[in-house]
């Protein structure tokens, strides 16, 4: 229980992290990496109005909210934004061919560890499916002896008659595992953007 504990806090850690600000890097190459990364927003100072641009642009979903730097990068941060946000609208710009500009909303950060919960829900199962057999095991071996051997543990021969309906549940989930994984990517979150 411990194990899955761990691994849910891994995932919810995750989508908390931040990557920390880099103000004195090239902005032109930040935002030709963000757009081919799929993140067309454009950048602004949390608390402070965007800067203006072709046509109305929605916040929430055009915007990404920047905190505000320390006193000392305060001028790097305006000068990387200020970069930033023309490179951006000039990449978009060409890419659109005079069409509107369509984006999706950006994926909240606490929508995100749900996501990343689901995808390693199997994982967690396969996990503890495994503990369990561990009672079932013919000989004296630790359930975790083959640990890195996938296919002795998934043999019904390594376990007692008792243990068969746990192997079958193992199966079953392993067979259902990449399904899950793309129905969760492409289904369940296909209309959300970069993250938030």
């Amino acid at each position: 229980m411990l194990c899955l504990l761990a691994m849910a806090a891994l995932a919810i850690g995750a989508a908390v992290v931040r990557a920390p600000a880099n103000y004195h890097r090239d902005p032109n190459d930040a935002a030709i990496r963000a757009f081919a990364s799929g993140d067309t927003r454009f950048l602004a100072v949390h608390g402070e109005s965007a800067p203006p641009f072709d046509g109305p642009l929605d916040r929430a979903r055009d915007i990404r909210d920047l905190p505000i730097a320390p006193p000392d990068d305060r001028s790097a941060q305006r000068d990387f934004i200020g970069g930033y946000n023309s490179t951006m609208a000039k990449i978009v710009r060409a890419s659109a061919h005079g069409q509107p500009i369509v984006r999706s909303r950006p994926l909240p950060r606490a929508l995100f560890a749900v996501e990343l919960l689901l995808v390693g829900a199997p994982f967690m199962i396969l996990f503890y499916l495994r503990y369990r057999l561990g009672a079932y095991r013919i000989g004296e071996r630790s359930w975790t002896a083959d640990f890195w051997h996938p296919i002795r543990y998934l043999r019904s021969s390594s376990y007692t008659i008792d243990g068969a309906p746990l192997v079958r549940a193992l199966w079953g989930v392993l067979i259902a595992t990449a399904p899950w994984i793309l129905f969760v990517l492409f289904v369940l979150f296909r209309g959300w953007g970069p993250l938030e």
